[in-house]
């Protein structure tokens, strides 16, 4: 039932809503996405819970206030501060992967430190919103929709890895993917989810949702998918860490909303950067 009320919940902010109010509502969504990263950081209480959420949407307001998304896309090419941020999400996903690899021989850095994990969040969550306003203001003088399906485009992706990975899973896992941060994930679930992504990839050409070559889709279609998967694992390492099941209890059968976009937090950032590495 949650998921039936969110799916088109999802699809008519990104789709109905003017550009900037869409921005507006991702900054809403990445704030309580800061909320429920309080725990994970370590801080107790709905004080520091709070706290965190409004500093979020706080910074992330300041910067749709002073560079509105209508206005972000200059010589073909987001505004600086938001070239940055994804900039930046690309070497996070890259030390990301990292901890992922050696968890829990190297954490001791980070495990006990609250700073880091802040640190950590706010490079996880800020980049999510630049990457999700990015795109759905892209082309957006030309086409006011032409950024809605390409953050569908990935939403899509995101969904058919889970998916693949689910029921390939549960048939036919059996190698663990990361046993130590997610010991039901496994490398069967994890191909299977690929094949599946990839698949509605090859489909979408017929209809290019992004303007693209096909050579250029299937390849950030390709790292796309990968980086999915990393964001998937590391907000599981970082609730193995905390103690916690679940990032919150906002969505009825579901979690919370980190445990929703968790796989989109790494997705969204890696393809604007093969976006703009590309030259769109």
């Amino acid at each position: 039932m949650t998921a039936l009320l969110l799916l088109p919940l999802a699809l008519l902010v990104i789709f109905w809503l003017p550009v900037d109010l869409f921005a507006w509502v991702a900054a809403a969504l990445i704030a309580v996405g800061g909320w429920e990263w309080a725990p994970l950081a370590g801080f107790k209480g709905r004080g520091h819970q709070a706290l965190l959420a409004v500093a979020t949407f706080a910074f992330l307001g300041l910067m749709q206030w002073q560079m509105p998304a209508s206005l972000l896309w200059e010589g073909g090419q987001p505004a600086s501060l938001y070239s940055l941020l994804v900039l930046l999400a690309g070497a996070w996903w890259t030390v990301a992967a990292v901890l992922i690899s050696q968890y829990p021989r190297h954490a001791r850095f980070w495990q006990q430190s609250q700073r880091w994990r802040l640190l950590f969040g706010a490079l996880t969550l800020v980049p999510t919103w630049a990457g999700l306003v990015i795109l759905r203001s892209w082309r957006h003088d030309s086409d006011p929709l032409a950024g809605a399906w390409a953050i569908l485009f990935v939403l899509l992706l995101v969904w058919a890895a889970d998916t693949g990975a689910y029921f390939t899973g549960r048939t036919l896992g059996k190698r663990k993917l990361s046993p130590r941060v997610s010991p039901n994930k496994t490398l069967e679930g994890a191909v299977g989810g690929l094949l599946l992504a990839m698949a509605i990839a090859t489909g979408s050409l017929y209809f290019k949702p992004v303007h693209l070559s096909s050579g250029a889709i299937l390849a950030a279609s390709l790292l796309t998918v990968l980086a999915s998967i990393l964001g998937d694992l590391c907000e599981s390492m970082f609730k193995r860490e905390a103690g916690i099941k679940d990032s919150g209890a906002i969505l009825p059968g579901h979690g919370g909303i980190l445990d929703r976009i968790d796989s989109i937090t790494a997705a969204v950032p890696v393809f604007v950067l093969v976006m703009l590495a590309m030259g769109v």
